[in-house]
C-alpha cells in the first residue's frame, strides 16, 4: 500500500507547488516540491554586540537569502565575538535580508542544503522517467517492485533520518546511487 502511495505522489509532484513551513521532517519530495528564497549575496552587513536583543528574521518568509559562503562567514564571526556566558550582551548580524542569530544561521544553511537536494531531486526524476536499455553484460534487473520500494525509501522518509539495516539517510543513499557509487544490488 505504501509503495503505492508514494508512486502516485512521486509522479504527481510538482516543483515549488508548496511554500516552506518546517525544516524539520521534510521528505526528499517535499524539497523538490518547496518553493526555496533566492541566493544572493547582501553586500553589506553588521555584526552587532550589545544588551538589547531584537527580534530575528523569520528565515522561512525570507525572499532573499545569503550564499553559503557568507553564513559560513557570519557563524565565524559570531563565534569570535560570542559573549562571556555571564553577560547581558547578544551578538547577531544585521543585513538588507533580515537579523539573524547563529540558530537563524543554521536554519539558513539548512535551507540552502535543502536547495541542494531539490536540484539532485529534479535530476533523479529526470533519470527514473527515461528508459535505457539493458546491457548484454547485465543478468538480471531489478523488478518494478524493487525500484519502486527504493523509490519509497528515497522519497517517502524524511530526509535526515536514518534507514533501519543501512545505516544512511535518504540522502546520503541517494547521493550514493546518483553519482553512481553502488550498483543496482542495493535496489
Amino acid at each position: 500500500m505504501t509503495v503505492i502511495f508514494v508512486s502516485l505522489q512521486i509522479s504527481s509532484a510538482r516543483q515549488n507547488s508548496r511554500t516552506l513551513v518546517s525544516l524539520r521532517g521534510l521528505t526528499r519530495i517535499q524539497a523538490f516540491e518547496s518553493r526555496f528564497p533566492h541566493v544572493r549575496n547582501p553586500g553589506k552587513y553588521n555584526v552587532i554586540m550589545n544588551g538589547l536583543a531584537k527580534p530575528q528574521s523569520n528565515i522561512l518568509a525570507l525572499k532573499e537569502i545569503p550564499p553559503m559562503s557568507t553564513l559560513e562567514a557570519w557563524k565565524k564571526e559570531l563565534c569570535e565575538r560570542k559573549p562571556l556566558p555571564n553577560s547581558n550582551s547578544v551578538c547577531f548580524v544585521e543585513s538588507p535580508f533580515g537579523r539573524f542569530y547563529e540558530n537563524g544561521i543554521d536554519g539558513t544553511l539548512q535551507i540552502l542544503n535543502l536547495l541542494d537536494t531539490k536540484r539532485a531531486v529534479e535530476k533523479e526524476l529526470d533519470w527514473f522517467s527515461t528508459t535505457c536499455p539493458r546491457p548484454h553484460s547485465v543478468a538480471s534487473h531489478p523488478s518494478a517492485e524493487s525500484i519502486q520500494k527504493f523509490k519509497s525509501m528515497l522519497y517517502g522518509k524524511p530526509l535526515d533520518k536514518l534507514i533501519t539495516g543501512l545505516q544512511m539517510s535518504p540522502d546520503e543513499i541517494a547521493k550514493l546511487c546518483c553519482d553512481r557509487w553502488i550498483s543496482t544490488d542495493q535496489v
